[in-house]
C-alpha cells in the first residue's frame, strides 16, 4: 500500500512494534504532508480500544497497513451473499480467491483491501456507504 493512495475516512490497520496499545484498526482522520513532497509523512488516525471510542493518534506511514476484505466485513455493511457473489443494491461483487474482489458498477475494478473498496464505492456514487463503512 502506498501512503499517497489513502484518503480521509479510509480504514487501516496500525501496527507499532514499540507501543503495542496502538496495534488496532482505525480510520484516517488527517493526512500530514512533508513540505515539498506529495508523499504523506504521518496520519492522524481515530481508533477504538478497550471500549474507548474516538481516540486520536498520529502515526508514521510505516506503521499503517491495509485491512483485508473479509466476508464478515461485507456482511456488516449490508452486502448479501447469493452463494456465488455479493450484492449491494445494483452493485455486484464476485469473489475470486480469498482476497481478490471485483466490483461491477459499469466497470470492473480489482481490489483486495477495505480502503480500495471504499474508493470504488465512492466512484460508484455510494459515498455514504464508503464514509460509514464498518470493519469491526
Amino acid at each position: 500500500m502506498k501512503a499517497n493512495e489513502l484518503m480521509i475516512g479510509d480504514w487501516v490497520r496500525i501496527e507499532h512494534y514499540k507501543y503495542e496499545y496502538l496495534n488496532c484498526i482505525g480510520q484516517i482522520a488527517g493526512i500530514n504532508e512533508r513540505e515539498g513532497s506529495i508523499e504523506p509523512r504521518t496520519f492522524n488516525v481515530i481508533y477504538e480500544k478497550d471500549g474507548k471510542k474516538g481516540l486520536n493518534v498520529g502515526v508514521s506511514k510505516r506503521n499503517v497497513f491495509p485491512v483485508p476484505i473479509t466476508k464478515e466485513i461485507l456482511e456488516k455493511n449490508g452486502f448479501m451473499d447469493d452463494g456465488a457473489s455479493w450484492w449491494y443494491r445494483d452493485f455486484h461483487i464476485s469473489l475470486s480467491g480469498t482476497k481478490n474482489l471485483t466490483l461491477i458498477c459499469g466497470r470492473t475494478i480489482q481490489f483486495s483491501f477495505v480502503h480500495e473498496l471504499q474508493h470504488a464505492l465512492r466512484l460508484c456514487g455510494l459515498e455514504e456507504l464508503a464514509d460509514n463503512f464498518k470493519v469491526e
